[in-house]
């Protein structure tokens, strides 16, 4: 793994970079996102988001093992039911975003 594939490992929690907890009865979305692009692009794994970070095969286990990072940051900052609506076995992470677009 690259050195600028560790740094996202360095967050602990990401409640610290992203305060809000995405909730069905709240506006937060919007301000939401906008925190996690943010967070996702200083920390180089927006691909994992917008589709342009793909695996060369399947068995590239550093870009899952980043792709799995970058899903638990967003499952860290869902409400349970907003989470059991795009908690999907084989998701990865553009596709977790995604289901959140298409939610709100």
């Amino acid at each position: 793994m690259a050195d600028a594939n560790l740094k996202p490992f360095s967050i602990n929690n990401i409640k610290s970079f992203v305060p809000l907890i995405l909730d069905l009865n709240q506006l937060t979305y919007d301000c939401w996102r906008v925190l996690f692009e943010t967070h996702y692009r200083a920390y180089g794994v927006y691909g994992h988001l917008d589709g342009s970070s793909r695996p060369k095969d399947d068995k590239v286990e550093p870009w899952h093992n980043l792709d799995n990072l970058v899903s638990m940051w967003i499952y860290g900052t869902l409400t349970q039911p907003v989470l059991t609506m795009v908690l999907k076995s084989g998701y990865k992470a553009r596709d977790v975003w995604k289901a959140l677009e298409d939610l709100f």
